[in-house]
C-alpha cells in the first residue's frame, strides 16, 4: 500500500516495467547504457558515513548526526543512488550465459567518476513531445528527463 495519498494514484497508475523497457531500448540505440539500481533508503541513509537517520517525509533537509553533513533530502538520495550505480559499473568479463563459471577472472574498469571528463552522460534532459493523456504524469516527468520523443500515427503512438 503507498503511504503517501496524493502521490497513491500517479504512482500507481505508472506502468514502470514498460517505462523501464523503452528507456533500456532508446539507450540501446543511442549506444548509452541503463543501469536500474534499488532506491530503498536511499534518502534515509548518509551519504557522507553511511549510517542510518530515519526523518520523516516532510524534513526536506538531510543532517547527520553522526558526521555532520546537511544538504537537501534529494542531493542526499541522489548521491547514494549513485554510489550504488558505480559500484556495478565498469564490470566486464561477465556474460549472462557463462555466470560466474568462467574461470577467466571478472576485470573491473575505472569508477565511472574516475574516468575522463570528456565521458558523456547516460542521460540528457530534454522536453516531451507530443506526449498526450494517454501517458500517467510520474510517467511523462521521467521521460522528460530522458529526452524521450513520442509521435502519434494514427490511433498508435510510436517511440521515435
Amino acid at each position: 500500500m503507498i503511504q503517501n495519498h496524493h502521490l497513491a494514484k500517479s504512482i500507481s497508475d505508472a506502468g514502470w516495467y514498460q517505462l523501464m523497457t523503452l528507456t533500456k531500448s532508446k539507450a540501446g540505440y543511442a549506444g548509452k547504457v541503463v543501469e536500474f539500481v534499488n532506491a530503498r533508503n536511499t534518502s534515509q541513509n548518509c551519504s557522507g558515513c553511511h549510517n542510518p537517520v530515519p526523518k520523516a517525509l516532510s524534513v526536506r533537509v538531510h543532517s547527520c548526526p553522526f558526521c555532520g553533513l546537511e544538504l537537501d533530502r534529494d542531493h542526499n538520495a541522489a548521491i547514494n543512488i549513485l554510489g550504488r550505480s558505480n559500484s556495478t559499473v565498469g564490470i566486464t568479463g561477465i556474460y549472462a550465459r557463462q555466470g560466474l563459471s568462467s574461470r577467466e577472472p571478472m576485470q573491473r574498469d575505472a569508477p565511472l567518476l574516475a574516468r575522463s571528463s570528456s565521458l558523456t552522460p547516460p542521460y540528457h534532459c530534454g522536453v516531451l513531445e507530443s506526449a498526450g493523456s494517454w501517458m500517467p504524469l510520474g510517467q511523462r516527468h521521467i521521460l522528460q528527463a530522458c529526452m524521450m520523443r513520442y509521435q502519434y500515427f494514427g490511433s498508435q503512438k510510436k517511440l521515435i
